[in-house]
C-alpha cells in the first residue's frame, strides 16, 4: 500500500489541503485567515473529509529555516515538529518549482520558445512576489519581493512609497490595489497596461540578474494578463535577451503536486 501524504499550499491569501497517494486528490481551499494556525486547519481538513494520512508536506509563503517558517503576508507561524505528524515544510515557490519539473509539459503553456537550455526562472506574483530557480535539475527558493524596484517606476504612478520601494509593493496583488488609488486614469485598460510594465521590469531584471534562459510566471497577478501581452511587456522591457523563453502555470496546483515530491 503506498504512503498517503497531506500536501499543503499555504498562501497570504489561500490554504489548500489535500491528499497525495501517488495522484492528487480534491483539494480543498479555505482562507488563511480563517483559521489560527497550521494545525487548526489540518484539524478542520479532518474533521470535514474524516482523512488518514502518514505525513504531512506542506508549502509555505515565506522563508524556511529548517522545518519552521513565518509567514510573509500572515500572522503565522508553521513549525513541522509541533504537528503530530512527521512533516516537511519547504517554501511555495521551491514546490512549484519542484512541481513543474515533475508535471512536465502539462504544467505550462508556451507564450515564448526558449533559444536554449539552461536555468529557469519560477516567479510567482499574488499577494506577494517570489521566486526559484532551477538549475540543474537543483531547486533555490528566495524573497525578491522585499529588494528595492529595479530602476525608476513608471511615470504614471505618483511615487508615494520612498525612493526605494520594494518589487512587491507595486508588484503584487496588494500592489495592484495602491496602483489604482495612485494612477489619475481610472480605466482598467491602463491600470493593467502600467502593472505589465512593471511586472516586466522586475522579472526581466530578476531573469536576467540570475542568468535564466527560460521564465515561468504564477500566481493569480499573472493569470488576469494576456499572454501575448506579457510576451510584449518582457519584449519591451529591452533586458530580456530574445532567445529567454516564457511560460506561464496552467496546472491548478503545481505547489501541491510538488510538496508531495519534495517529502519523498
Amino acid at each position: 500500500m503506498s504512503e498517503v501524504i497531506l500536501v499543503g499550499d499555504v498562501g497570504g491569501t489561500h490554504c489548500r489541503l489535500a491528499l497525495f497517494d501517488g495522484a492528487l486528490g480534491p483539494v480543498r481551499t479555505t482562507k488563511t485567515a480563517d483559521h489560527s494556525s497550521l494545525r487548526d486547519a489540518i484539524d478542520e481538513f479532518v474533521g470535514v473529509s474524516g482523512a488518514e494520512f502518514d505525513r504531512i508536506s506542506v508549502a509555505v509563503a515565506g522563508p524556511v529555516d529548517g522545518s519552521v517558517s513565518r509567514l510573509t503576508n500572515v500572522d503565522w507561524t508553521v513549525d513541522g515538529s509541533q504537528l503530530r505528524w512527521p512533516a516537511t515544510v519547504l517554501n511555495d515557490l521551491e514546490a512549484a518549482a519542484i512541481g513543474v519539473m515533475a508535471l512536465g509539459p502539462d504544467a505550462t503553456r508556451v507564450l515564448r520558445s526558449s533559444g536554449g537550455a539552461g536555468a529557469v526562472l519560477v516567479a510567482g506574483v499574488g499577494t506577494g512576489f517570489g521566486a526559484a530557480i532551477i538549475d540543474g535539475g537543483c531547486v533555490r527558493a528566495f524573497e525578491p519581493g522585499h529588494d528595492p524596484f529595479p530602476g525608476p517606476i513608471h511615470p504614471l504612478l505618483a511615487d508615494d512609497s520612498g525612493s526605494s520601494p520594494s518589487v512587491e509593493y507595486w508588484v503584487s496583488g496588494p500592489g495592484f490595489g495602491r496602483m489604482k488609488l495612485a494612477l489619475k486614469a481610472d480605466d482598467a485598460r491602463t491600470h493593467e497596461r502600467v502593472f505589465l510594465w512593471m511586472l516586466a521590469r522586475a522579472v526581466g531584471a530578476l531573469a536576467t540578474e540570475q542568468g535564466a534562459r527560460k521564465i515561468v510566471l504564477m500566481g493569480g497577478m499573472v493569470e488576469m494578463l494576456p499572454g501575448a501581452e506579457v510576451v510584449a511587456a518582457l519584449t519591451d522591457a529591452a533586458i530580456l535577451a530574445a532567445d529567454v523563453g516564457i511560460e506561464v502555470v496552467v496546472h491548478p496546483y503545481p505547489a501541491l503536486v510538488g510538496a508531495a515530491y519534495a517529502s519523498r
